[in-house]
């Protein structure tokens, strides 16, 4: 699936590569909202550990696809349906996570 993921975000970017066709089995599950790859290397929120996209673990907030570094603000992890499942935002700190719960429970997110 974060293959999945890495292709949408390369498409994004405007990648002029040939890429393969994604699959209709296909299924985005999480969405992430980066600082670009100019201001991700010296944001230092990040600076302990930047893992390569295809090798990042749930909590790390940094990542590299091929020589440029991204680092993460928000992420939007989404359930089967496509609907939102959680909610991260990402802090000098750590993650901090939402559910959809705490969402709707919460009137600074409505």
């Amino acid at each position: 699936m974060k293959k999945i993921v890495l292709l949408l975000l390369v498409l994004n970017f405007g990648c002029a590569k040939n890429i393969a066709r994604v699959p209709k089995s296909a299924r985005i599950t999480v969405k992430y909202r980066v600082l670009d790859e100019e201001i991700s290397p010296n944001n230092i929120n990040c600076a302990y550990r930047v893992a390569s996209y295809l090798q990042m673990k749930d909590n790390d907030c940094s990542f590299k696809i091929e020589e440029f570094e991204f680092d993460i603000e928000r992420k939007y992890v989404l359930n089967s349906n496509g609907s939102l499942k959680e909610y991260w935002m990402y802090l000098a700190e750590g993650p901090l996570t939402y559910s959809m719960e705490q969402l709707n429970d919460d009137l600074k997110f409505k």
